[in-house]
């Protein structure tokens, strides 16, 4: 989901003729538990690394660079609800990165 988002937002950016390679990861994990071992609270991580080289062998880097953005937020009983928030912080914290990297391309 990460880049399904981040691509379409950057391809606007990318008319140099630079090759840009993008590559993303998620992690989720528990930072917070009860006394009974059941999650209370987690955090989101988005990394996004960025490569921008000018030949197709993507030996020449032009430029490369990491973003990241977390979100920190809590367990819910109803795991539905709980994934539909999960899934619209993946969505905002992925338009956060997406900004900060047409940001970066266009500086």
């Amino acid at each position: 989901m990460i880049l399904s988002f981040i691509t379409p937002n950057i391809k606007e950016t990318n008319k140099n003729g630079y090759i840009l390679n993008l590559t993303s990861k998620k992690n989720k994990e528990t930072i917070v538990k009860d006394s009974s071992g059941t999650s209370e609270t987690f955090k989101i991580t988005l990394n996004v690394s960025i490569k921008i080289t000018e030949d197709i062998n993507k030996k020449i880097i032009y430029k490369n660079k990491q973003f990241n953005a977390n979100f920190i937020y809590a367990n819910k009983n109803d795991k539905f609800e709980l994934s539909q928030d999960e899934k619209n912080i993946e969505a905002n914290l992925s338009e956060t990165i997406a900004a900060q990297i047409i940001v970066y391309l266009n500086s």
